[in-house]
């Protein structure tokens, strides 16, 4: 006797285990998924509580009001059993200790694909923010008069910068020097201080004032005099949601002259960049 199977007319399933968030952080997560058939996998992240989407929706890259998904594609997997991953990431795409809503669903490769009726919902919610601010706009001295320096930088996320301001050819201070207002000897900065950054890439601004800075060598009171240089050293920092701190210490090193002419040269360098909690 001779038996011949009918075509398959049945969806796939996921495998025990799958869909499944993996490798999730303040900013990004994963999706994995594993049928137990080769086919392909259609997925969204949507806002908590977003209207739950329908396969065709899914496929959209929307939620079930029809509004653009967070973010949305699909995927090929290639052999039974075996899971692929789905990287969600990108500039401003997701927050930090936020919660989201998952929809997958799955088609298998037949000819005429034969597709999961429902979706799969699951939700993911992202950990505390951990990763110190980048500069939008990297730190710079944007006037000098003969009694004020102004300071500005932006940053990728609300927070602030600090600076301090030391001696030309001083060492680099330590993040914790720079934020405590020290320079590398652990003696007070000829000027330190704090900007609060309440906008994502604006430029933010500070003028500082001057008088009051000694001579390194004769400890004479001067404005920025002859011949004087001086370094400003910069710190970003964003302040998380348990008031733990991240910080950078990209820094730039930014010397200041002020020519026989009376203008003011500007040198600027970009140095390291390292994370510091």
């Amino acid at each position: 006797m001779t038996v011949t199977t009918i075509a398959d007319v049945t969806p796939p399933s996921f495998v025990t285990g799958y869909p499944t968030p993996s490798v999730v952080k303040d900013f990004e997560f994963s999706l994995e998924v594993a049928l137990n058939e080769p086919g392909t996998w259609y997925w969204v992240v949507v806002p908590f509580n977003a209207s739950a989407p329908s396969t065709s929706q899914v496929r959209a890259r929307t939620d079930g009001s029809g509004n653009a998904a967070i973010a949305g594609d699909s995927g090929t997997l290639g052999q039974a059993g075996v899971a692929v991953t789905a990287r969600v990431f990108g500039t401003g795409l997701l927050a930090a200790e936020t919660t989201y809503d998952v929809y997958v669903f799955a088609e298998d490769d037949e000819p005429t694909p034969n597709q999961q009726a429902v979706v799969t919902h699951f939700n993911v919610t992202t950990t505390k923010d951990v990763t110190p601010p980048l500069y939008h706009t990297a730190p710079a001295i944007t006037s000098v008069t003969d009694f004020t320096l102004t300071l500005a930088a932006a940053l990728d996320e609300p927070g602030g910068f600090h600076y301090v301001v030391v001696p030309d050819f001083s060492s680099r201070p330590s993040v914790a020097e720079a934020v405590a207002g020290l320079d590398s000897l652990g003696n007070p900065a000829l000027l330190s201080g704090f900007v609060n950054v309440t906008s994502k890439e604006s430029l933010t601004s500070v003028e500082v004032p001057l008088q009051g800075i000694r001579h390194p060598t004769s400890g004479v009171c001067c404005v920025l005099s002859a011949s004087t240089t001086f370094e400003v050293w910069f710190v970003g920092e964003v302040r998380t949601k348990d008031w733990s701190f991240c910080r950078r210490d990209r820094w730039m090193r930014v010397l200041l002259a002020r020519s026989w002419c009376g203008c003011v040269v500007l040198c600027c360098a970009v140095l390291c960049c390292a994370v510091v909690m």
